[in-house]
């Protein structure tokens, strides 16, 4: 089963495989240090990585990002 073309069971993709839609939102993976990993939610906006959250500070570049599932639909 995809969805939007995409597998129904999403996997990260490096960033240097490829780049999201511009302005898509997505789910995106940085290395925090002392191999940590964080998480947020943002978007590349064809020059730079943004987040859903401007609390967040991405020090580094996102190491991988993923699209997000389908939105919830209740009855299903």
């Amino acid at each position: 089963k995809t969805i939007n073309g995409l597998p129904s069971v999403q996997q990260w993709i490096p960033v240097s495989e490829r780049l999201p839609i511009t302005d898509d939102l997505v789910l995106i993976a940085y290395d925090i240090g002392n191999h940590e990993t964080n998480y947020a939610l943002g978007w590349h906006d064809g020059h730079e990585w943004n987040c859903w959250d401007n609390r967040i500070y991405i020090a580094d570049e996102p190491i991988a990002w993923m699209p997000l599932p389908e939105p919830y639909k209740g009855g299903q």
